[in-house]
């Protein structure tokens, strides 16, 4: 093994022995790379640099394990942009300082000569106390190169910028700024960060929609750092007592309350880490132990009697019948509602923050016409109509006469007086209530008889006639 001489160019290798020469063997001597400037000379970390020179090689090669190199003193490898035989792009590396840069070509395992650079600003940072925290835990970050006073300089947490309390050049007091998440750490000075150094941010409510539910209803946790999915052995507790989870992501997690929570504090546990607690109120589950009454047309009122509606109504409702009832007031134990218009029979029950009292039978009676009393007649002719549930009072009711809606005198709840309107025919007879139709009956409208008119002379003759 010989050292290649520093003079030689490309040829023909020769062994001499005892003064007898072998045969040539063609060798091709490499060109060792050269730096002829770099600019800029002076920069923090992330600053980039752009080489030039010559024998850089035309390609920086795809073999991992063979890289052509740009080092800064010896240790700090630099993140390569663009590469060619006379020209390379990179970055300064993080943690570098002043000293000497040089390019290795490991096609001939040569490197250049060496180019100084002098790091500016290279911020470093070396710890953090503590590495872990809530948001508003105040942390100290320790390192160099921070300057003696913030002004333009930033401190982040995993991108989200913070305020620090105090600066100087080796130590940063900054508490960990709101909606920032787990990741790194860095120091900004002058426009070039810093290394970065991981931040674990502890998970955290935030808020619980809605605070108060009754058990079995879902309720949104949410709040920060709760992983992507849950981690093992998590869990979501109501004042102690486990709930179910339906959902689970990073800022927001849906569970059931637990059908036997009580009222105080939510807490989740990520991984084995507890959040602070969050206050929540347990709301008893409605119970209907009365209905009055039970039936009725559309428009009449009914009381709801029994527990846990809530003080307030909120979101709650009283389903009567098909349809929610239109409410006139609300308390923890009783409901009064009218019956809502089209609504048919069915259940009376209460719905308070997505859960369901028990369910009690409520019909709904829709007016029936009986008779009407004459079923013909001319336009103008009184018609009484005789059934059940046409309401106590008209209100929004109207009675059908032919083809058209009659004249209204009178209305109570089992007969209405009506006559016939002068553009009717027949048609049907029946009863419209809060637009609920009865039955319908077969009603005739009948053409008035004709009418005869005299002339005057006529009349005379009449009148002179002598009628025996």
């Amino acid at each position: 093994m010989v050292p290649i001489p520093t003079s030689i160019g490309t040829g023909n290798v020769v062994v001499t022995v005892n003064g007898t020469s072998s045969n040539g063997s063609p060798f091709t001597v490499l060109s060792s790379p050269n730096i002829s400037s770099m600019t800029p000379t002076t920069g923090g970390p992330g600053t980039p640099i752009t080489i030039t020179g010559s024998n850089f090689g035309a390609n920086r090669g795809s073999d991992p394990n063979s890289f052509d190199t740009v080092i800064f003193n010896g240790s700090y490898y630099a993140a390569i942009l663009n590469w060619s035989d006379t020209q390379i792009s990179a970055f300064v590396p993080q943690g570098v300082t002043t000293g000497t840069m040089t390019v290795t070509v490991f096609a001939n395992g040569a490197s250049s000569n060496g180019a100084n650079f002098t790091v500016t600003n290279a911020s470093n940072i070396s710890s953090l106390s503590p590495n872990i925290g809530n948001t508003g835990q105040s942390v100290t970050i320790s390192g160099i190169g921070f300057g003696a006073t913030q002004q333009t300089s930033t401190v982040s947490f995993n991108g989200v910028t913070a305020s620090p309390t105090s600066w100087s050049d080796t130590a940063i007091q900054v508490p960990v700024p709101a909606g920032a998440s787990s990741g790194s750490v860095y120091v900004t000075v002058s426009g070039v960060p810093s290394n970065g150094v991981p931040f674990t941010v502890l998970p955290a409510i935030t808020n619980v929609v809605p605070a108060s539910a009754a058990p079995g209803a879902s309720v949104t946790i949410v709040g920060h750092d709760f992983r992507t999915t849950e981690p093992s052995g998590s869990s979501v507790t109501f004042n102690g007592t486990p709930a179910s989870v339906a959902s689970w992501g990073p800022n927001g997690i849906v569970v059931s309350v637990p059908s036997t929570a009580t009222t105080g504090q939510v807490i989740v546990n990520v991984g084995g880490t507890d959040t602070d607690g969050y206050a929540f109120t347990v709301l008893s589950v409605p119970t209907i132990t009365s209905v009055s009454p039970n039936s009725g047309i559309t428009g009449t009122q009914v009381t709801v009697s029994g527990s846990g509606f809530g003080s307030v109504q909120g979101s709650g409702s009283l389903l009567l019948g098909s349809t929610y009832g239109v409410v006139t007031s609300w308390s923890d134990t009783q409901v009064v509602a009218n019956i809502a218009s089209g609504a048919k029979s069915g259940n009376a029950q209460i719905v308070q923050a997505g859960v369901s009292s028990n369910a009690v039978p409520f019909t709904v009676i829709a007016p029936v016409v009986s008779g009407a009393s004459p079923s013909s007649g001319i336009a103008g002719t009184t018609v009484t109509i005789s059934g059940s549930g046409f309401g106590a009072t008209q209100g929004n009711g109207n009675v059908w006469l032919g083809s058209t809606y009659g004249i209204i005198s009178s209305w109570g709840d089992t007969q209405i007086v009506a006559a016939i309107a002068s553009s009717a025919q027949s048609g049907t007879v029946k009863i419209l209530q809060n637009r609920t139709w009865s039955n319908a009956l077969p009603f005739t409208v009948s053409s008035p008889p004709p009418s005869i008119t005299l002339s005057p002379s006529m009349m005379n003759m009449l009148v002179g006639q002598t009628h025996y």
